[in-house]
């Protein structure tokens, strides 16, 4: 490396390390009524059931500032317009709490962490991931749930407390974890190398078309609709 490179580098990184550090704000705005969130970017999101709708949005001050949103057609979108952000050594994590009531969809085109703080009640409810990686943990008392995934996506869906019908339709090498929820019925359908855990009572239909698992809680009438995969359903 000659001398000129090495100048170049020093600058730069005596230029990082002088950079000041940006303080952390907490933006509120009142929303008009939605039943779909959609996000379009890396979010860390919490969801809250309640009567006013509203969005915090939370980190340091250059990413929550870039942070847009608009509804149209009833529909909740979120972006972050930051440029080059991978090259800000700040911590460029964006948190959103999002609330609102007779909340029907959530879907994630971006690797998210999403998580409900309270039970959403909305008689059916969806979410679907269609990034790489995404976490999420909602929280249920309906009549139907359903979720999909799409390809190459990875990470974890947790599903917990009641509904009366579970749909599941699991790819790639996601898990789905929905022990903690209790359902009358299921339709079920795992392509992924990963797991589905669920929790059915009285019936169970099924496909098993990847390597992964359906770990079954409960006793109901089960139909196997045509699995032909390395994978199993298991009775516990």
């Amino acid at each position: 490396m000659d001398l000129l490179k090495i100048t170049y580098l020093l600058l730069l990184l005596s230029l990082l390390s002088c950079k000041k550090e940006e303080e952390k704000v907490q933006l509120i705005f009142g929303l008009d009524a939605y039943h779909t969130i959609e996000l379009n970017d890396a979010f860390e999101v919490e969801l809250i059931e309640q009567e006013k709708y509203e969005i915090e949005i939370h980190g340091i001050e250059s990413f929550a500032k870039k942070t847009v949103f608009s509804i149209q057609d009833c529909t909740l979108s979120v972006r972050n317009d930051k440029k080059y952000k991978w090259t800000d050594p700040s911590d460029n994590t964006v948190k959103l709490i999002i609330k609102g009531n007779g909340l029907k969809k959530v879907s994630a085109n971006e690797s998210c962490i999403i998580s409900s703080l309270n039970a959403i009640t909305t008689r059916e409810f969806g979410i679907i991931l269609a990034s790489k990686a995404n976490t999420a943990d909602i929280i249920l008392d309906n009549k139907i749930c359903y979720y999909w995934n799409n390809f190459p996506c990875g990470g974890k869906l947790t599903l917990r407390g009641k509904t009366e019908e579970l749909k599941v339709w699991n790819y790639a090498i996601m898990t789905v974890d929905a022990s903690a929820l209790q359902a009358k019925s299921g339709i079920i359908e795992n392509y992924s190398k990963g797991d589905c855990s669920v929790n059915i009572s009285d019936q169970l239909e099924y496909l098993i078309d990847g390597e992964g698992n359906i770990i079954l809680y409960g006793d109901p009438v089960t139909k196997d609709n045509g699995s032909s995969n390395s994978g199993i359903l298991i009775k516990r």
